[in-house]
């Protein structure tokens, strides 16, 4: 039985009289059965699942030997899809070298010129004046400065050991570690409103394909929605990049330099390590602009449908796509925990910027906080692994200021006269 697959025993199965299940939620558990023995099912196995749903002549109910069968098949034996060296200690890791990391370099000329595009549309001063390049730069260089202080160096060509300095191991191995301790989220299903079928991973293939827009396929998140809603949200997600956020990524990323995690794991020896290629990764990694955009973009459908997602789990649906767009980037290893976290403080800023007066009286600040703090698994990982180092990880100087912006944020929602919706979900 060890060389038989999954579709020849769904075969077999059927031949000797089987009653195969046709919940989605059954065919879920045996793919999630799956991914946690290690296994990523072939496609044609895939196939052979999905086909159970819609098999004419079979029961809505499995025998109960039904999952035992497929969850102990031989193929699912393998104890891990990543193999992880016997020894893995410190000493074998290569140091960073004392003239430091060698920078991203330069990005391609279509985006170099996009970068030139310095300004969001909707991005204001507070005082109603229409902003110019020296307050656009100041406001972008205070960002730089509290990254560079405490997180991450902003590059310097004069100081070739930049990437040296003092902090700059300890961020790598608790990055590395939070990793490892979340890649295997990839090959989870989507926290969606009701379970599903579909898995972290097949969003990121979407998510990393510049073709298919944020939001795209979202009733996979929330099928209660209307069909005018589902067909609004992806143009309301990328008008909210494009007209928010703009190139403040790119122009962010040029400005630190930071290398590729499969790079630095490749020049540190780094074995336990997960990665999967993603064609848009071609940038230096901090900060991350599938996190940044996917913030700002998802505090832009909030404010946008709020008259429209009357419910409570509409909202909670919305905050999960909002981080997971992120964090499903970490999972695969494009990116660290660290450029997340970044990207979450750079939105939290942003989010004071892009939004008017009557827009902030929904509190989009405040959504964005819930979302990160509640359902990021990202921030959750990152948070334990702080814990476990009595607040004192490279993650604590960042903590501490996102934590006082979400403080600022509370306090100016509990000042004003907050709309039910919000006070309900908040």
């Amino acid at each position: 039985m060890a060389n038989v697959s999954l579709k020849e025993l769904f075969a077999l199965l059927r031949e000797a009289g089987f009653e195969l299940p046709t919940e989605f939620s059954t065919v879920a558990r045996v793919e999630a059965a799956a991914a946690k023995r290690g296994i990523r099912l072939h496609s044609q196995d895939k196939a052979a699942l999905r086909g159970l749903v819609n098999s004419p002549g079979t029961s809505a109910r499995a025998k109960p030997a039904f999952d035992m069968v497929i969850t102990t098949h031989p193929q699912l034996a393998i104890p891990s899809r990543r193999t992880r060296p016997t020894n893995t200690s410190a000493a074998e890791q290569r140091p960073i070298p004392d003239h430091g990391l060698p920078p991203w370099g330069r990005v391609e000329e279509r985006l170099q010129a996009l970068s030139d595009t310095i300004i969001p549309i909707d991005w204001f001063l507070h005082e109603g004046q229409l902003p110019g390049q020296e307050e656009w730069d100041s406001w972008v260089d205070d960002l730089v400065v509290d990254i560079d202080s405490l997180l991450w160096p902003e590059y310097d060509p004069g100081d070739p050991g930049v990437f040296a300095r003092p902090g700059i191991k300890e961020l790598f191995d608790a990055d590395f570690a939070v990793l490892d301790a979340v890649h295997d989220n990839l090959n989870l299903p989507i926290p969606a409103l009701y379970p599903t079928q579909v898995f972290h991973r097949d969003y990121f293939d979407e998510e990393d394909d510049r073709n298919v827009l944020f939001g795209h396929g979202y009733e996979r998140y929330d099928p209660t929605l209307s069909a005018r809603i589902l067909h609004d949200l992806p143009n309301i997600l990328a008008a909210g990049m494009a007209d928010k956020v703009g190139t403040l990524d790119l122009q962010l990323k040029l400005r630190f330099q930071r290398p590729r995690a499969y790079q630095v794991a490749l020049l540190q020896n780094r074995e336990v390590y997960g990665y999967c290629w993603a064609r848009t990764s071609n940038t230096p990694s901090l900060v991350s602009g599938h996190c940044l955009q996917a913030a700002i973009a998802g505090c832009t459908a909030f404010v946008a449908l709020a008259a429209d997602l009357a419910s409570i789990n509409s909202l909670t649906s919305l905050a999960q796509l909002t981080v997971d767009i992120g964090d499903r980037r970490v999972y695969a290893g494009v990116h660290y925990p660290s450029d997340n976290l970044s990207s979450w403080y750079v939105a939290l800023k942003l989010v004071r910027q892009v939004f008017s007066g009557d827009q902030q009286k929904l509190h989009p600040g405040l959504f964005l906080w819930d979302a990160i703090s509640r359902r990021s698994d990202v921030y959750k990982a990152i948070v334990d692994y702080d814990n476990q180092q009595s607040g004192q990880s490279p993650y604590a100087p960042m903590l501490k200021l996102i934590h006082e912006l979400a403080r600022e944020e509370q306090q100016k929602a509990a000042k004003e006269s907050v709309g039910i919706l919000s006070r309900n979900f908040f």
